[in-house]
């Protein structure tokens, strides 16, 4: 088929790539991938390197390799040490490979079948009583179990999987997990979850795929980008590319006749394959991957998604596309940590190739930096909120001091001090930040005020280079500042996107972008890439941001 064809084509393109690197520089993960890509090409009738004896001359050091890293009690170490779902990724690898080698038997394969199944074979006791990191890796870890007892035919991997699945599947009522992030559901979650319900039987894992995948559409760019601003992943700073959805859109594309997975399948396939040897082993261990494609429907359309649980607001208005976020972590646990959702950003924009990546508001309020809404409702206006406190603390009452003045280290919400916080009354300086966000055909706006004390603020609007940008001025650090009432244009290509008005800056409103303490504090950085302009104000009065696009 040319689907096949196209795969096997472009995995035996890798062949050399895979050769090339040395061994004894890989991790296991890795070195068990340029396993797959050896046998995915060797093993594809449709592959240039069909049956050629040579293209498996590096499986033998590559197995070599992952035979030394391994523990003896089976596990291998990377960035976490005897790390059980870690393995998993070796173990779900090595798996696929048996199966790809099941379904395309050769003698030439015969041995490397035998040292992969001695592999996996080592690994059961740890995996039997292993735990976990994150939310996905259950499922990781519970497709390794399965997968194994498949193999091996033990009772205790089935049943240890069983504990896993009993905690239920992290789907929010959104369809997006709990982790929020596209990289994880593309690599881990969903194929896990397919690999669930081949060994089960069970329809229900399938339908949580289905669902992810549904709701996926609306977070796809025409260039197949996927919004991560929501993630509580690395990805939440990072760009995604949405073809590694591939073999789980045609997955259901095929299976259930969507015609819009099936658009989106070809616009991958129209774009270029990325990672060809996964999709390629997927689809030689499961035929029905390769099964013709129902006509494509309509992927997009005008109008809004809300991801009520992922406080994210998607946005279709003709050319235009946007993203209106509120869903931070920040705010509820009051530290930046891996796990959370991070992010600022309050909109994202795009027509054609014109990308606003980011738009953050800051007021200078006690280092507490960025506008994280604490709330966003949906609606023709997009209402995000917040309000955030600081204090100054009275003296301690009669009963609570010390003559010692030796008193408990604490925090008070913002810092720390041996101050016995709690026993003290405080006088509370408060602002609260409102923001209305309207997204049209046009472009953009954004309705800022406040309520609360007085102080100055800044506005950022990042742009993804690539383009030419004119009427503004260029103060330090790096950014340009919008001058008062004057417009900042932007051109890229044939698209035009017009950003004011512009307020200038004065001592009153430095145009300085306060990240936060939690950030400066260590030495950080929150620093969004590419052309970063500015706007300041007073939360004094109300401001009005405009982004139009031509």
């Amino acid at each position: 088929m040319e689907y096949l064809r196209l795969l096997a084509e472009a995995t035996a393109g890798l062949v050399a790539g895979v050769e090339a690197r040395d061994p004894a520089t890989l991790s296991h993960r890795p070195s068990m991938r340029g396993v797959k890509t050896l046998v995915a090409a060797f093993a594809a009738p449709e592959s240039p390197r069909h049956r050629d004896a040579s293209v498996l001359s590096s499986a033998g050091p590559l197995l070599d390799r992952l035979e030394r890293m391994q523990r003896p009690d089976g596990l291998f170490d990377s960035e976490n040490l005897a790390s059980p779902p870690d393995t998993c990724f070796t173990v779900n690898d090595a798996a696929l490979v048996l199966d790809v080698i099941a379904a395309h038997p050769d003698p030439l394969l015969e041995g490397i079948a035998e040292r992969i199944r001695a592999l996996l074979l080592r690994t059961v006791e740890a995996l039997l009583v292993g735990g976990v990191h994150t939310p996905n890796h259950r499922w990781e870890l519970t497709a390794g179990l399965l997968r194994l007892h498949a193999l091996t035919g033990d009772a205790r991997l089935r049943e240890r999987a069983d504990e896993w699945l009993a905690e239920g599947i992290d789907l929010q009522a959104d369809g997006l997990y709990s982790e929020r992030s596209p990289n994880y559901a593309a690599y881990v979650s969903n194929p896990s979850l397919l690999a669930i319900a081949e060994a089960t039987g069970e329809e229900r894992y399938r339908d949580a795929v289905r669902r992810n995948l549904a709701v996926t559409l609306d977070l796809l760019e025409d260039d197949l980008q996927v919004e991560t601003v929501q993630s509580r992943r690395q990805d939440q700073t990072e760009r995604f590319d949405g073809r590694s959805f591939l073999s789980q859109f045609r997955e259901f594309a095929v299976a259930d006749g969507d015609g819009r997975f099936a658009a989106v399948v070809r616009a991958i396939l129209d774009r270029g394959v990325t990672e060809p040897e996964i999709h390629l082993a997927e689809a030689l261990a499961r035929p029905h991957l390769a099964g013709a494609l129902p006509a494509s429907t309509p992927w997009r359309s005008s109008g809004t998604a809300v991801f009520t649980e992922s406080g994210l607001v998607r946005v279709r208005a003709g050319a235009v596309s946007a993203s209106v976020f509120g869903g931070s972590d920040v705010p509820r646990h009051r530290r930046i940590a891996s796990g959370l959702a991070n992010s600022a950003v309050l909109v994202r924009a795009r027509r054609g190739a014109l990308v606003v990546e980011a738009v953050r508001v800051s007021p200078h309020f006690f280092g507490l930096g960025p506008f994280r809404p604490e709330s966003i409702v949906a609606g023709p206006r997009i209402a995000l909120s917040a309000r955030v406190e600081a204090g100054y603390h009275q003296p301690l009452p009669a009963s609570a001091r010390r003559p010692d003045g030796d008193y408990d280290l604490g925090s008070e919400g913002r810092f720390f001090g041996s101050m016995s916080f709690p026993s003290r009354a405080t006088s509370t300086v408060a602002l609260e930040t409102r923001v209305e966000v309207s997204v049209d055909e046009d472009g953009v706006e954004l309705a800022l005020d406040f309520a609360g004390t007085d102080t100055s603020w800044v506005g950022e609007i990042v742009l993804r280079p690539g383009g030419v940008l004119s009427g503004v001025e260029e103060p330090a650090d790096g950014a340009f500042l919008i001058p008062s009432g004057g417009t900042a244009r932007y051109r890229v290509g044939a698209e035009t996107l017009e950003i004011g008005p512009g307020t200038g800056s004065a001592p009153d409103r430095p145009p300085v972008f306060d990240p936060g303490e939690l950030v400066e504090y260590v030495g950080g950085r929150d620093r969004i890439e590419g052309l970063r302009l500015l706007v300041t104000g007073r939360t004094s009065a109300p401001a009005v941001l405009r982004m139009r696009f031509s």
